[in-house]
């Protein structure tokens, strides 16, 4: 009985050891993940007249909580966290305060190598839709990037649209965010095929409510720095973009290689209108030597292609049947070769590069 009294008496301590306030929370959307170069420092200000207690909780990049306390701040006073101290990993966070309009929590970034800080007070902003804005002053925004994190409990998928000059420059895959996961990078992480310089606006819309972030510029030195909330949208549509159909239309080369030993080179000169396909090819080096000019139709399914021809291989009828799959400028696949009267059959790869 004495144990069982004890086990209820040590529970009973460690759920009271950081007590559940009755409280409002603020995020915090960016810390710098336990890089040396950085310090990052969280000032609890109380504007009330009675002392207040708040409890911050942190999680790493990957969303796994790595810190979870209590800290007092006094009346009309201040407490100065120096996160590092806690959890030196650290890469996003909340903090629970009093729900009384009396406490105020601001997030401080340190350079320690150049000496810039950005400094910018926590609210509790979440959306779906968040907008990254930057600024562009000279000597100040020589690198721009963005840190988002999902501050929900249920993973999400993130899609980013890169803006310059009130036009859509490129638009992301989508990305996997899980958990209390951030994303933090350049616009050149999501976007490789424009110039980040011209870039002024990265919107980021996500299947989860629960994102926040910041968008973060600096100079090369790391002197000057700027730090900006990311705005929360309600609504955004961004402009449908018109992506070229792939089409087999143009004049095709390479090889074809038998399963029996045999090579050879062909071409193939095809149209191609809806999913149905015309044209005619030449194949070099056959049993029957080069045959020119035959005719083929074919049909074309999402990225895949089927292709028929016929030609008189001497007195005999061959038929040529092939499939494969193609992207912008290849095909690959296979093929079969069935001359039935003269009881001959072959079959084997091939491979064509548009010319």
């Amino acid at each position: 009985m004495r144990k069982f009294r004890a086990i209820i008496m040590l529970f009973l301590f460690l759920l009271s050891s950081v007590p559940a306030l009755a409280a409002n929370q603020v995020f915090i959307p960016h810390l710098t993940d336990g890089n040396n170069q950085w310090g990052d420092y969280l000032t609890i200000d109380n504007t009330g007249l009675e002392p207040a207690d708040v409890v911050v909780t942190l999680y790493d990049i990957d969303g796994g909580q790595i810190y979870r306390g209590q800290h007092s701040v006094g009346s009309m006073g201040e407490t100065l966290i120096n996160v590092r101290d806690f959890a030196g990993s650290a890469s996003s966070g909340k903090v629970e305060i009093p729900d009384s309009g009396n406490i105020h929590c601001r997030l401080s970034l340190e350079s320690l190598v150049g000496g810039g800080v950005a400094e910018f007070r926590l609210d509790d902003s979440q959306s779906s839709i968040l907008a990254f804005l930057y600024s562009d002053f000279l000597g100040t925004t020589a690198w721009k990037g963005l840190a988002v994190t999902n501050y929900g409990d249920v993973a999400g998928e993130i899609t980013f649209h890169a803006y310059g000059n009130g036009e859509l420059l490129a638009t992301s895959e989508p990305q996997n965010i899980g958990v209390h996961e951030k994303f933090v990078g350049v616009p050149s992480l999501w976007f490789p095929e424009i110039d980040s310089n011209a870039v002024k606006k990265i919107i980021a819309v996500s299947t989860v409510d629960t994102l926040g972030g910041l968008a973060i510029a600096g100079d090369s030195a790391v002197e000057r720095l700027l730090f900006t909330a990311a705005v929360t949208l309600g609504n955004f549509n961004p402009p449908e973009v018109d992506v070229p159909k792939k089409t087999l239309t143009g004049t095709w080369s390479g090889h074809w290689l038998s399963n029996y030993g045999d090579w050879g080179s062909m071409v193939v000169r095809m149209t191609q209108n809806d999913n149905k396909i015309v044209g005619t090819a030449d194949f070099y080096g056959t049993i029957c030597g080069n045959v020119k000019n035959i005719k083929v139709t074919g049909t074309v399914t999402d990225n895949k292609v089927a292709i028929n021809a016929s030609y008189l291989c001497g007195q005999y009828l061959s038929t040529l049947t092939a499939q494969g799959s193609f992207d912008d400028n290849s095909i690959n696949g296979v093929y079969q070769l069935k001359a039935p009267a003269a009881s001959y059959y072959d079959s084997g790869s091939l491979t064509l590069t548009r010319k």
